[in-house]
């Protein structure tokens, strides 16, 4: 009996340690990228505030184009447009994706719904037009919400979704620079799992804690 009150008091004092931790650390991270473009801005933004064309850069759209189901809701493009997705393949999972704000060549920020999460996450764009390029930068905000253990998620979000963001940018530069020049020719370069791996952990911290 004695030693498993020992047990149990060392699980109690880890469990309060973790807690402490959780609290100690941000419940929000931003993953930022930025990537060089060769061609201005305006195609650039044209391009990002259509739900349609998004799937012609995106390292998530090509993981399972027989299995996923793409609907449009609202304006083609612009603020209001939606984009829902359904896939039963893990690394595509289910969700949507919502244009709140668009600000003509300077910024764009997109409202994203993972089906199973409860927070939403943020994507913003962010354009600065320089002489015969434009630098875009790509940011992504997780919130982990009030619960000091999903705040772990703040240590692994960086690592595991700045490769990923760092394909998509190139992925975007190559498509857009060809049609630039009229080439039809892309290689894209796919990582489907960093996201859906990244949220993933987050909800099995959250599935231990209750």
């Amino acid at each position: 009996m004695k030693a498993l009150k020992i047990v149990i008091q060392a699980v109690v004092l880890l469990g309060v340690l973790l807690a402490v931790i959780g609290w100690i650390l941000p419940s929000k991270a931003i993953v930022e990228r930025a990537i060089d473009i060769n061609t201005p801005t305006d195609p650039i933004y044209k391009m990002l505030i259509t739900p349609s064309e998004n799937l012609n850069w995106s390292p998530w759209a090509k993981i399972d184009p027989e299995g996923t189901t793409w609907t449009y809701e609202g304006p083609s493009a612009g603020e209001g447009a939606i984009l829902k997705w359904s896939s039963d393949h893990k690394e595509v999972g289910s969700g949507q994706q919502t244009w709140q704000t668009c600000i003509h060549n300077k910024e764009i920020i997109n409202k994203i719904e993972f089906e199973g999460y409860a927070e939403p996450s943020y994507a913003t764009f962010l354009f600065d037009e320089f002489d015969g390029y434009t630098e875009v930068t790509w940011q992504f905000e997780v919130n982990f919400g009030a619960n000091p253990f999903a705040h772990y998620g703040y240590l692994f979000i960086e690592p595991e979704l700045g490769p990923i963001f760092e394909k998509g940018l190139r992925n975007m530069k190559k498509y857009l620079e060809a049609q630039h020049l009229g080439e039809e020719e892309l290689d894209f370069e796919l990582e489907g799992d960093a996201l859906v791996d990244s949220l993933q952990h987050l909800q099995e911290v959250q599935e231990v804690v209750e």
